[in-house]
């Protein structure tokens, strides 16, 4: 499977682009909660597999990407997401609706994996199950809460069990 337009339009509505310096033409870099230099819709940017910490270092290593446009942020998006897509694939065994895909991609997306949340959707979990695995974890950063993280959290626990897209934003 491969993520929908609901899917990437959810990812979007959460990652968000920065452009922090409207004297300079193009989206910025921005640190994500967890402290990560990244770049267009959530794109985290990494040097010899370590995150990327300090715009210096950004600069020094990625000065190629001080500046994007929106064109290549959807580029990198859609490149990023592949492995995702390729996470859900490869270790879901029981069929997904395409909104359940896309929920999970999402959360991937942002999370990295999470094994119990796919052992819950391998054994067809009741969705009160499902949701409140969703909502009760991967909600903070550097141990802090974030309500937009839960606020995310809702929003695919929403897709994945209904297939609507609700953003909670306050």
């Amino acid at each position: 499977m491969k993520i929908s337009q609901q899917g990437l339009d959810l990812i979007k509505f959460y990652e968000g682009l920065h452009d922090s310096d409207l004297t300079r033409i193009g989206l910025q870099w921005k640190y994500c909660p967890a402290g990560v230099v990244t770049v267009g819709w959530g794109h985290a940017l990494f040097y010899q597999g370590e995150p990327v910490k300090t715009y210096e270092q950004a600069m020094k290593v990625f000065p190629d990407l001080e500046t994007i446009t929106e064109g290549q942020a959807d580029e990198m998006l859609l490149h990023d997401l592949i492995a995702e897509e390729d996470k859900v694939n490869s270790n879901v065994t029981v069929p997904l609706l395409q909104h359940q895909f896309d929920a999970l991609v999402s959360y991937f997306y942002n999370i990295g994996i999470s094994n119990t949340m796919i052992q819950l959707v391998n054994i067809s979990a009741p969705d009160k199950e499902i949701t409140e695995w969703f909502t009760k974890h991967y909600i903070t950063a550097n141990g802090i809460f974030l309500q937009g993280l839960l606020y995310r959290r809702k929003s695919e626990a929403t897709l994945f069990t209904t297939g609507e897209s609700i953003y909670y934003n306050g």
